[in-house]
């Protein structure tokens, strides 16, 4: 069983920052009612964005391994970090995890925002809480999907990954950017089980310390 996580080094963090095209902070949104943020939460292969894109049309859906696979298939500083961080199984500071994730620009009003792939260990819950302060948004619902690791490593089975662009795929499927479904190190039993241990040493922490801020937690585990 994996160890609790506690907060990485973000690395080389000015030319992250130049990479992102972020500041310290982000602007305040000022004159309307707050944003909502949900948080969806559960082990890698859960079946969260499937759930998600299930009621697209009452999410807008804030996928944090999804845009740092897109992120990673750039060939500069941030894209070097974040493919280091994919293929050697190593957590990133939540400073660069947010900025990826949560630029406001990403928010919506006529949806409910639901940020999927962060925090994962409870360390990454206040870097959240704080960012949700300092832009105005209401943290809203939690999310829980655990399903047993029979089915995860089912569906483990099933996966592959595009080569160069990181796009998640399963056996039979090809991606849009005519690139090659193959097995990377992400994709085997191992590296999934190194993940998996660290969800299950730190779930309890980090759901107890999402619902000292979420007003509503979910369980969606049957759905």
């Amino acid at each position: 069983m994996g160890n609790v996580i506690k907060e990485p080094v973000g690395g080389n963090l000015r030319a992250i920052k130049n990479s992102l095209g972020v500041q310290d902070s982000l602007d305040r949104i000022t004159g309307e009612a707050s944003l909502q943020l949900s948080v969806i939460y559960g082990p890698p292969l859960a079946g969260k964005s499937s759930y998600i894109n299930s009621h697209a049309d009452r999410f807008n859906h804030l996928s944090l391994g999804r845009i740092v696979r897109e992120r990673a298939g750039q060939q500069d500083h941030l894209g070097s970090v974040l493919r280091d961080s994919i293929e050697n199984n190593v957590p990133l500071s939540s400073n660069i995890l947010l900025n990826l994730a949560l630029p406001v620009s990403r928010l919506r009003r006529a949806k409910e925002n639901i940020l999927d792939g962060y925090p994962k260990y409870a360390y990454e819950v206040p870097p959240l809480v704080e960012r949700c302060d300092k832009n105005d948004i209401e943290l809203h619902k939690l999310y829980v999907k655990q399903p047993s690791l029979k089915k995860l490593l089912q569906r483990l089975a099933m996966r592959r990954t595009c080569d160069p662009c990181y796009r998640p795929l399963i056996v039979g499927e090809d991606c849009d950017c005519g690139g090659t479904p193959i097995i990377r190190q992400e994709d085997t039993k191992e590296y999934f089980m190194g993940r998996y241990d660290r969800y299950m040493a730190n779930a309890e922490q980090t759901i107890s310390e999402l619902t000292k801020y979420c007003v509503e937690v979910v369980d969606v585990t049957d759905n």
